[in-house]
């Protein structure tokens, strides 16, 4: 019997290794599933989260474009995303308030978002959900890409492995399903790596043309994409094996079509505006313009005062903001204390990420490095992409705030999974086999509360406030589930709900009732009532562990005390009481 099961393992985990039914059966097997399990799970987010607190700014944005083609609401990033997000809300006529724009630094989108769904929730909601299904067409789009780029050159065995670990990533899904940049833009880098290796294998001019419209969809996605571009360049420089004639003329084209598709993206509004003409925010743009004034132009005494600047004006504007936040630097928490670090989003992967997927990732690249001879141009893209990425990401340390600006490289990371599948013994392909499994365990175990899990080293889900903020837990995700929480205490509870993301009137126009009192200072609350001027009833606070991340003294609090319970890896809750034989709190049980 023993040796059957190890022929069997053979026979499975073998370079020529298949099932006792066909492979072309087993791989479409393993797809179906993977996919529709993918989509399933995609759906289930987009329906059932409220809306995060940047789709309220990108929504906003998408519905200014399409009612007005105004491009300059959120302008720190392109336009492409929101319009495909908004769609749906577009043609639901969804009133929102109109702006107009008073000074340079100022970000309407988020405070008017917030009163579009004030003013009609249902519909508000009706039209992100429609919004957020569309937007998931680019996850799935990454997941059979991943699969069939390595089943192509590794093998299908490899292929659906390389599939589960992007469509059970729990990260993929509670991002993927939102109207949000980050998810579409990891994709969209990696076709666009990919038939950049297709034009750099076979050069043609029709490749060349295709490289430049889906990088520069990749670029309408977010602004990150700009960071394939010099390894674009290194790559041409080194691999491509045309004269040079040919290869500048590719490149030419590359670009041209690239920005021609890119600023159609803007309708080529502002295309050509000269550079004095700006007002700037980033203190290396704007110069040295005194106290008085909070913008400026550094270059408006300058000879290139009148240059030309060869983008739509709008993205001028909105590098500007982007350059001021990484010169200025974020409001950021990490590993307990406010502030950020260069191994930010090192250390955000590390608690994220389930411990199956980076023993999986750990192996993939330690293969990669040991057997970089025999790696392919894509993988060998992939590779440098990563030391790219990773010290662009300590450079960037000034605004390391959201752990999900990492997340360009997980599909690259996935793609080096097939090398290591296809290049690997035994053992190495038995622990990424038990990295696919424990990821899948992993996902399944804190659905459908994706957004703010945590691997089991960090502590799970109930931990989160104690290593990141925001994005991580608490963004604004759960106020449906805060709100109807809230209204199921008796009335002999007073119920204070701590959020600052989750607005007192957000949570009203959620159906939150009048009784329930909201604070954003959960201290003042507290030692209010161990003072004893409200203790008529027990006290249950409801808080937002974002706002927990961030205020050391609720921390500390909570640490000293049993009975807090979790709620959806959001928010903590738990009944407080004066006792009656000693000046002293303590906690009631929740239950």
């Amino acid at each position: 019997m023993g040796r059957e099961l190890v022929g069997l393992a053979k026979e499975v985990l073998g370079s020529q290794g298949t099932l006792a039914f066909s492979r072309t059966a087993f791989w479409w097997l393993g797809v179906v599933v993977i996919v529709a399990s993918h989509a399933v799970m995609l759906a289930t987010n987009a329906i059932r989260l409220s809306p995060t607190a940047d789709e309220y700014g990108h929504l906003y944005a998408g519905l200014a474009l399409w009612e007005d083609y105004d491009t300059s609401v959120f302008c720190v990033n392109p336009p492409l995303i929101r319009v495909i997000g908004a769609f749906w809300a577009h043609h639901l006529d969804i009133e929102y308030p109109k702006y107009l724009l008073q000074d340079i630094a100022d970000r309407p989108e988020f405070v008017l978002g917030r009163k579009a769904f004030e003013t009609d929730p249902d519909w508000f909601v009706c039209g992100l959900i429609w919004g957020r299904l569309s937007v998931c067409m680019f996850s799935l789009f990454g997941l059979m890409l991943l699969m069939a780029l390595v089943r192509h050159f590794h093998g299908p065995v490899g292929g659906l492995v390389c599939g589960v670990f992007w469509g059970f990533q729990p990260s993929v899904i509670a991002h993927g399903s939102l109207i949000t940049n980050d998810i579409p833009v990891s994709v969209m880098m990696l076709a666009s790596m990919l038939i950049f290796i297709y034009w750099l294998q076979r050069p043609s001019a029709a490749k060349a043309l295709l490289v430049g419209v889906v990088y520069a969809t990749a670029l309408l996605c977010k602004f990150t994409a700009l960071a394939l571009l010099p390894l674009f360049l290194v790559f041409a420089a080194i691999c491509c094996d045309v004269g040079l004639r040919r290869l500048l003329i590719h490149i030419c084209l590359m670009v041209g079509v690239a920005w021609a598709v890119f600023c159609a993206g803007y309708a080529f509004s502002g295309l050509g505006r000269t550079l004095g003409s700006f007002q700037f925010l980033s203190p290396g743009w704007r110069g040295d313009v005194g106290l008085e004034r909070i913008s400026g132009n550094a270059f408006s005494d300058t000879i290139l005062s009148n240059l030309p600047v060869p983008i739509p004006e709008d993205v001028m504007i909105g590098m500007d903001v982007q350059r001021f936040d990484f010169e200025t630097g974020t409001l950021s928490y990490l590993a307990g204390r406010r502030g950020t670090a260069w191994w930010f989003y090192f250390y955000a992967m590390g608690v994220k990420l389930p411990i199956g997927t980076l023993v999986a990732f750990t192996v993939a690249i330690s293969v990669a490095l040991r057997r970089v001879s025999k790696i392919q141009a894509f993988e060998a893209f992939s590779l440098a992409f990563l030391i790219w990425y990773g010290l662009i990401t300590v450079l960037a340390a000034g605004i390391g705030q959201q752990h999900r600006y990492a997340f360009p490289v997980l599909p690259f990371c996935v793609l080096l999974i097939g090398f290591g599948w296809s290049r690997s013994g035994v053992v190495l392909r038995c622990l990424l086999l038990t990295g696919a499994v424990g990821t899948v365990v992993f996902c399944l175990a804190v659905a459908p509360n994706w957004l703010p899990a945590f691997n089991t080293l960090s502590g799970g889900a109930k931990a989160g406030h104690r290593h990141l903020f925001c994005d991580a837990t608490d963004w604004g995700q759960d106020l449906q589930r805060v709100a109807n929480y809230a209204n199921r205490q008796p009335e002999s509870i007073r119920v204070v709900v701590v959020s600052r993301l989750n607005s007192e009137t957000n949570l009203r126009a959620a159906g939150m009732r009048r009784g329930i009192e909201f604070s954003t200072n959960p201290e003042l609350v507290i030692r209010r009532f161990i003072n004893g001027s409200r203790v008529d009833r027990p006290l249950r606070l409801i808080c937002s562990k974002t706002d927990l991340s961030m205020d050391p003294w609720m921390m500390e609090f909570l640490e000293e005390r049993d009975g807090v319970i979790d709620l959806w890896g959001s928010h903590l809750t738990f009944l407080l009481a004066v006792k009656s034989d000693e000046h002293d709190i303590g906690v009631w049980p929740t239950r």
